[in-house]
This record gives structure tokens, C-alpha cells and sequence, in this order.
């Protein structure tokens, strides 16, 4: 083999070195591309991953807020169902409160009616005769005296007359006799205090009193007098002391009724109806009657026309 000249050998010599430097820089740049391309895939990744925590955050959040959004939707709506419930309930309540109530006071009610009722029926039975036997003709002189409340001597007198039994009252021809002492005995059986003998009339009858011969007369013929005057017992108070009697009261001529006082008839009343149907229309009467050792008289009338 031929040896190599200094020329070639020193050629030689340069590729070889130019050679190792492009291997250098080769294996620089792989180094440099390979440590870039190392933080671009890490720097990628960072953000990748920063990316996908803040969208799990996001999901989470959106989720809590959800959860949070139907928390407060249910708790609502469950706190309304209450309200509602109770309102419910509390209507059931008082409707059933309401009517229960309704019904007992209706109950109640009808029971004071029927014990007011059946008192008063008593009561009726037990004082009625009292005012039965206080009595007027509507033709009588004294009806304005009777129903202002003045008991006049004469109108006690007249009352008692209307309680005498007639087989005491005498008749001989045209004259007519009354024993003062029968009249008295009726009087004091119907009235509080003295009885005062005085003369008085009686339906067309003038009878005089005649003090020396203790006897009344009047000319003509006697007839007791029949009133048309109905009465219907409306209360009766009852104490120790006295009686209080209310009464409606009104005038029944031919099925038809008037007020006493004014004459008006009461339109539509019908035969078989009660008085205190008509009471606003009637006059109201209160007798007063003082219990007298079990006696009960008569004291005073209270009207109300």
C-alpha cells in the first residue's frame, strides 16, 4: 500500500474533524429539540390537566349548586305542603268546630224553647185564672181607664161585678139589688187594699149605692156582660212577693181582629191563629198581682200598645 501524502493525510484529517463537529451538533440539536419538545409536552400537559381540574371544578360546582338549588326547591315546597296541610286541617277543623257549634247552639236553642215552653205552660196553668177574672166588655165606660192602667174605683168595681154570682144579684120588676158585702167579698178577693163603695156603671146600668141600706141598685134588667176581648198569655214571673202576667191582647169580632185601643184590624189574621202572631200590631198588658198569704191580687196594669 502506498503511503498517504501529507496532503491527503491532512485532508483526511479535516473531514474527520468536520465530521465529529457535525456529530456534535447533531447530537446538540437532538438535545435541544428533545429538552424543547420535553417542556412543550409538559407545558401541554400542565395546561391539559389544569384544564380538566377546572372543569372537573366547574362540574363539581355546578353539581353542588344543583343539589343546593334542589335543597332549597324541596324545602320549600315541603315547608308550603305544611302550611297547606295545616291550613287544611285547621279548616276541617273549624268547619267541623263551626257546624258542631252550630248544631249544639241549635240544640240549645231549641231546648230553652221547649223549657221556656213548657215553664211557661205551667205557669200558665198554675196563674192563668188570675187574669181571667180581670176582665172588660169592649162597650164598657171604663175600656180607656182599663187600658191606660187606671183602676179607677168604678172599674174595680165593675171588674168585681163581672165575678159575683149572679144568683146574688137580685131582680124584682125593673130593679135590680146587690148585698154590698157580696160585691166586697169578690172585690177583696181580686184586689190590693181598701175597697172604696162608690156608684158605678155597668153596662146600661146606673147602679147607685146607697150607704144607709148597704146596698147598690140600678133600674132595669141585669145581664151579665160577655166580652170579646181575647187575652193570650205571652210570660208569667213568679217570686215570692208577686206575679208578673204578660199578655197580648186584641178585639175578635165576626173571625176578624182589631187592636183594642185604635179599633185597626190586623190584616190576615185567621180564626185559629195565636195572638202573639200579631203581638206588634196588639196591646200588651202586664198585671201585677202582690202575693197575699197565698192570695195573689191585683196591684196594677202595665200597658204597652
Amino acid at each position: 500500500m502506498a503511503k498517504k501524502s501529507a496532503e491527503e493525510v491532512k485532508e483526511t484529517k479535516k473531514v474527520h474533524e468536520v465530521k465529529i463537529d457535525v456529530d456534535e451538533i447533531k447530537e446538540e440539536l437532538t438535545d435541544y429539540v428533545s429538552s424543547k419538545i420535553d417542556k412543550e409536552v409538559a407545558l401541554a400537559v400542565d395546561t391539559a390537566t389544569k384544564k380538566l381540574i377546572r372543569h372537573k371544578n366547574l362540574i363539581i360546582i355546578k353539581r353542588d349548586i344543583t343539589i343546593l338549588v334542589l335543597l332549597i326547591i324541596c324545602f320549600f315546597l315541603s315547608y308550603n305542603l305544611y302550611n297547606l296541610s295545616n291550613i287544611n286541617i285547621d279548616i276541617t277543623k273549624t268547619t267541623k268546630s263551626s257546624k258542631n257549634t252550630s248544631e249544639t247552639t241549635e240544640t240549645k236553642k231549641v231546648e230553652t224553647e221547649e223549657n221556656e215552653k213548657s215553664s211557661l205552660n205551667n205557669l200558665t196553668e198554675k196563674y192563668g185564672y188570675l187574669v181571667d177574672n180581670v176582665y172588660i166588655d169592649e162597650d164598657s165606660s171604663y175600656l180607656k181607664s182599663y187600658y191606660k192602667g187606671d183602676l179607677t174605683d168604678e172599674l174595680k168595681l165593675y171588674i168585681s161585678l163581672n165575678n159575683v154570682d149572679s144568683e146574688k144579684i137580685m131582680s124584682e120588676d125593673d130593679s135590680v139589688y146587690l148585698d154590698e158585702n157580696d160585691i166586697k167579698d169578690v172585690y177583696n178577693n181580686l184586689f190590693d187594699g181598701e175597697v172604696v163603695l162608690k156608684s158605678f156603671k155597668y153596662g146600661d146600668l146606673n147602679f147607685h149605692y146607697l150607704n144607709s141600706k148597704a146596698l147598690f141598685i140600678a133600674d132595669g134588667k141585669f145581664e151579665k156582660q160577655e166580652s170579646q176581648i181575647s187575652k193570650e198569655i205571652i210570660d208569667v214571673k213568679e217570686s215570692d212577693d208577686e206575679v208578673k202576667i204578660t199578655t197580648v191582647e186584641g178585639l175578635i169580632k165576626n173571625d176578624k181582629l182589631y187592636n183594642i185601643i185604635s179599633n185597626d184590624e190586623i190584616k190576615k189574621y185567621h180564626y185559629d191563629d195565636n195572638l202573639s202572631k200579631y203581638e206588634d200590631s196588639l196591646t200588651k198588658v202586664v198585671y201585677h198581682f202582690n202575693n197575699d198569704k197565698e192570695k195573689y191580687k191585683l196591684v196594677k196594669l202595665d200597658i204597652n200598645s
